[in-house]
């Protein structure tokens, strides 16, 4: 299993070009936007247009994957995801994001799209789904954003990601979140804008990075 995890989006292109091992023009992309589902339905048009220029622009085959067309029937999502090279799960609020995979049984058919070949990856929200929980990170994200709130994460990874690391809009809450997540146990760890990781089998390929 591979993942790409980052703080915003892709910081460096030719790294992220050479972990997943295709020429960017024979990259098919499924991005994922439900982090964003909260938002008036203009504004979210918008971030979907702003995200898929910004991919295409790096020379990527993309088009939004709606996980809300499977609610009623996942029966074809695996077949769906299975179709793309990498599957990009995009900030916004994270547990709009965990509601949503919970119920299309997101965190069943990503794992085995992953074992067939397929590249998870997200950046800020779609980075910390990924790992064992989301506990405390009500202090960065608005939990009366979603139907149900969902504690768990997807536990493709055993540490939970802290996004925007010093930054000034999420800094002082994620020391915070962070001191409470190591004190009941979790591995932790932090990345700024600038930074992210590779992971593949489990193991972070990239620690010079962090």
């Amino acid at each position: 299993m591979k993942l790409y995890l980052s703080s915003y989006r892709i910081p460096n292109l030719d790294a992220f070009i050479n972990f997943v091992g295709k020429k960017p023009s024979d990259i098919k992309m499924g991005l994922i936007l439900n982090s964003k589902d909260y938002k008036p339905v203009e504004e979210r048009d918008l971030k979907a247009k702003e995200l898929l220029k910004y991919f295409r622009n790096l020379g990527f085959e993309v088009e939004e994957l709606d996980l809300r067309d499977y609610l009623n029937d996942n029966s074809s999502l695996l077949k769906k995801f299975s179709g793309y090279d990498l599957l990009w799960f995009n900030g916004g609020n994270t547990f709009r994001l965990a509601w949503t995979l919970s119920e299309v049984q997101g965190e069943n058919l990503l794992r085995q799209a992953l074992e067939k070949g397929v590249i998870y990856c997200g950046d800020s929200a779609g980075a910390i789904v990924a790992g064992p929980t989301l506990r405390y990170y009500e202090k960065t994200d608005d939990p009366s954003k979603t139907e149900k709130i969902i504690e768990n994460g997807l536990g493709f990874i055993n540490f939970c990601v802290l996004p925007h690391w010093n930054s000034e809009e999420y800094g002082e809450a994620l020391k915070e979140i962070k001191a409470k997540l190591e004190d009941d146990g979790y591995k932790t760890l932090s990345l700024t804008d600038n930074e992210f990781i590779l992971i593949e089998n489990g193991k972070i390929i990239n620690p010079q990075n962090v």
